[in-house]
């Protein structure tokens, strides 16, 4: 199974390990930036304006999920199904399995990834990583050189690279 999400709402949906796609009704008009699965059948897509939607069948179907904040999201990780962030236009929120909680943030990310709960890592418009130890309630910024990030995965947690402007790829191993 796969997704892939785009402007205006669009989605597509495989089940053939990308062999053959089908569109699939988001229910949302705005672009969305980023999707994660957090299993075969769980996932969850954010984008602009706030906008954030849920699928508990593997993306054949989509419901609208509030996020609390209007503000542009870019990019979304989960630890497992009960622990999930999004960050994006000076936001990030933590996402829970009843609620969304947005904390106003003095950066603007792309892209996160946590490596369990509490350790998480963005990727900066900036340039800059962002890190926290509590799970997401403080931050403290790491610069890179780059002058753009746009996608961040770690391996552990202290194990990274970051993707970015001008075909930069950066390797952390003391993240």
């Amino acid at each position: 199974n796969g997704c892939v999400v785009g402007s205006a709402g669009y989605a597509m949906h495989t089940i053939d390990s990308g062999a053959t796609w089908t569109p699939v009704s988001s229910g949302q008009g705005y672009d969305l930036n980023a999707v994660y699965f957090v299993n075969d059948t769980l996932a969850c897509a954010v984008g602009n304006s706030g906008a954030m939607l849920v699928t508990i069948d593997g993306a054949s179907s989509w419901m609208v999920q509030s996020s609390n904040t209007t503000q542009n999201l870019h990019g979304v990780h989960f630890v497992d199904k009960d622990h999930g962030w999004a960050t994006g236009d000076s936001v990030v929120v933590a996402i829970t399995a009843s609620s969304c909680i947005p904390q106003a943030s003095s950066f603007s990310a792309t892209s996160v990834f946590f490596t369990d709960t509490l350790i998480g890592y963005a990727a900066c418009v900036d340039g800059s990583v962002q890190k926290t130890i509590n799970g997401g309630i403080s931050w403290s910024a790491t610069a890179t050189g780059a002058s753009g990030l746009n996608s961040i995965i770690m391996i552990d947690a202290d194990t990274g690279y970051v993707a970015g402007n001008n075909a930069t790829i950066l390797k952390t191993l003391d993240a």
